[in-house]
C-alpha cells in the first residue's frame, strides 16, 4: 500500500517532520525485521498520539491535559505556551486531523503488511526484510515522512510526557510511569526512557526560546533581555533551563499586556482543610498589574486561563481568617507581587547539580567582562530586586516556610467554566445579580474548623 503525505503543509509555523517525534537519528540503521517491525509500532502510536492531541487541544480544549513535568521549575511556562497556542490561526485544523488518519490507516496497512511477511517467511532469512536500512529511507520509501509543524510537535510531546506522569493526590509529578507507556507503545523500558527524556530535553528548549521570544515583545524589559541569556543554564541532563523568578517576571508581563485571565485557586488549611477559594485576576486598564475581577461570567465557559493553585496555612487557631479578611490581604499584597515573590523564594533552578546557583543565579556573572559600567549596574539592579522579593516573601507569607497568604503549588492552563462553578456566590467583589451577599463570621470559621478536626 502506497502513500503521499510528504508535501502535505501542516501549518505555517516552523516545519519539521515526522521522524523529530521518534528518539533515533534518521541515519539509524535497521539491521533485521524485528527493529523494522517495531519502528512501525513506535510511529503508529506517536501518529494516534498527534490525532488524540489535535482532539483534545482543538476541540475538546482539554488544555490541562498538556502540562508535562520535565523536571525543572518552570510549569508556567509551559501553562502560558498552551495558551497562546490556542489563539494562533487554526483554520485548516479539520484537514490537519483528517490527514493524520489517513497516515494512521497507512502505518497500520505498512504494520500488517510486514507482519503477514514474517509469519509467511516462518523465521527464514530473508533478504528484503533482514538487510540493513537508514530509518529515513525506510520511511520514505513508504510514504511515512511528511511534515509537521513545531508547535504540534509540542502540543503531542506535552501530551504525552502528562499522560505517563505519575502525580500525586496533590497534584505533584513523581516520575515516569514507564510501564505504562511501554504497554501502550510496545517498546522496551530503555526505548521508553529515551522517548521521555528526548521529549523534556524538547520541551525545555521550547521553554527557554518562548520567554526570549516573549522578551522581544515587552521593550519594559530592554534590561533583562540583555542577561537573561547569560543566566541560562544546561542541566546534566542537557536540559536548558532559566531562573525561575525572571522567566515569571516576563510571563507575568505579558500575560498582563495580553490581558488573558488569571484563576487563583486557593485551598485554605488549618490542620485540615477549611474551604478552596476561587478567584478571576484580569489586567487593570494600563496592564500595569491585576484586579480582582468583578464579573465572574466576563469569559465563555471554554476560554482558556492561567490556573494558580496554591495553599494558605494557618498555624495558629487565632490567625483564621475570613474569606473577606484573606482576599483583602491578598490584594492588598497584589497578585504579580505575591507570584514573583513566591519564585525568588523558589530555588532558582531544580537540578542538583545546579544548587549553588539556585539562591542567587546572579553569581554566575561574576567575574565575567562587561564593556560597559552599564552593564554591571543592570547586573546589580537586577539582583537587588531578586534579593528585595526574597524578603518579601518571608515577610508577606508567600514562602515554603511562611505560607500564611499564599504558596503556589502548581500552575497550568485550564477552561474557566472548570472552575467558574466553584467561585463562592457568598463573596460580594462577585456580581451575580440577585444573589445574596453574606460572610461567615471568624469566630464561625473557627469552630467549623475545630469541628473539623474534633
Amino acid at each position: 500500500m502506497n502513500g503521499n503525505l510528504a508535501t502535505f503543509d501542516f501549518s505555517k509555523s516552523e516545519k519539521r517532520n515526522i521522524l523529530n517525534l521518534l528518539p533515533h537519528s534518521p541515519k539509524t540503521l535497521l539491521i533485521n525485521q524485528t527493529m523494522k517491525l517495531q519502528m512501525l509500532q513506535l510511529l503508529g502510536f506517536i501518529i494516534n498520539e498527534i490525532r488524540n492531541s489535535i482532539v483534545l487541544f482543538y476541540y475538546q480544549k482539554k488544555f490541562s491535559k498538556f502540562d508535562p513535568h520535565i523536571g525543572d521549575t518552570l510549569c508556567q511556562i509551559r501553562a502560558y505556551k498552551v495558551l497562546l497556542l490556542f489563539y494562533q490561526s487554526t483554520s485548516d485544523i479539520h484537514e490537519q486531523f483528517e490527514k493524520f488518519n489517513q497516515a494512521y490507516q497507512l502505518v497500520n496497512q505498512h504494520i500488517a503488511d510486514l507482519e503477514a511477511l514474517i509469519e509467511q517467511k516462518n523465521g527464514k532469512y530473508q533478504k528484503a526484510l533482514d538487510s540493513s536500512e537508514e530509518l529515513f529511507s525506510f520511511m520514505q520509501q513508504r510514504g511515512l515522512i511528511f511534515n509537521i509543524s513545531e508547535d504540534l510537535i509540542f502540543l503531542t510531546q506535552a501530551k504525552i510526557v502528562a499522560n505517563f506522569s505519575k502525580i500525586d493526590t496533590a497534584g505533584v509529578s513523581r516520575g515516569i510511569d514507564y510501564d505504562k507507556l511501554c504497554l501502550k507503545a510496545g517498546t522496551s523500558k530503555s526505548l521508553a526512557k529515551r522517548i521521555i527524556h528526548s521529549y523534556q530535553q524538547h520541551i525545555a528548549t521550547l521553554s527557554c526560546s518562548f520567554i526570549i521570544e516573549l522578551l522581544e515583545e515587552l521593550p519594559s524589559l530592554k534590561e533583562l533581555k540583555r542577561k537573561l541569556i547569560e543566566l541560562r543554564q544546561i542541566d546534566n541532563d542537557k536540559r536548558p533551563v532559566l531562573p525561575c523568578y525572571e522567566a515569571t517576571k516576563v510571563l507575568l508581563k505579558h500575560i498582563l499586556r495580553e490581558k488573558h485571565p488569571v484563576i487563583l485557586s486557593v485551598d485554605r488549611e488549618f490542620e485540615t482543610n477549611i474551604d478552596t477559594i476561587n478567584l478571576l485576576f484580569i489586567s487593570n486598564q494600563d496592564s500595569t498589574r491585576f484586579i480582582l475581577n468583578s464579573d465572574i461570567w466576563a469569559y465563555p465557559a471554554d476560554t482558556p486561563c492561567i490556573i494558580i493553585k496554591g495553599t494558605t496555612i494557618y498555624t495558629h487557631k487565632e490567625t483564621i481568617e475570613t474569606k473577606e479578611q484573606f482576599i483583602n490581604r491578598l490584594t492588598t499584597l497584589g497578585l504579580d507581587n505575591a507570584i514573583l515573590a513566591n519564585m525568588a523564594k523558589h530555588p532558582q533552578y531544580s537540578a542538583p547539580e545546579l544548587k549553588d546557583l539556585s539562591e542567587d543565579p546572579y553569581q554566575c556573572l561574576l567575574g565575567k567582562k562587561f564593556s560597559t559600567l552599564d552593564a554591571n549596574l543592570i547586573i546589580d539592579k537586577l539582583k537587588n530586586e531578586f534579593i528585595k522579593m526574597k524578603e518579601l516573601s518571608d515577610q508577606t507569607g508567600c514562602c515554603l516556610e511562611n505560607p500564611s497568604l499564599f504558596l503556589v503549588k502548581h500552575i497550568f492552563c485550564d477552561m474557566a467554566g472548570n472552575y467558574i462553578n466553584y467561585f463562592d456566590y457568598t463573596l460580594p467583589h462577585l456580581q451575580l445579580g440577585k444573589k445574596a451577599n453574606h460572610f461567615i463570621s471568624k469566630q464561625a470559621v473557627i469552630e467549623q474548623v475545630e469541628h473539623a478536626i474534633a
